[in-house]
């Protein structure tokens, strides 16, 4: 039979905050292009959106 994958409360809000974080910093990045302003902190938040993509694939789905 099928087991239905349940998450804790905190899981669930964790992943949400992790997608919730990339999504800002890779729309700041956009935003720093679009306006030229910060330099190489651009390219720092856009690392740190792909490593929060990363992180999510990896932690983000467990099977209970």
């Amino acid at each position: 039979c099928y087991q239905v994958a349940r998450y804790s409360f905190w899981e669930v809000f964790m992943v949400s905050l992790i997608w919730t974080i990339v999504v800002v910093l890779f729309v700041l990045w956009l935003l720093g292009f679009a306006i030229h302003l910060g330099g190489a902190l651009i390219h720092l938040l856009l690392v740190l959106a792909i490593i929060g993509i990363i992180y999510n694939l990896l932690v983000g789905r467990r099977a209970v």
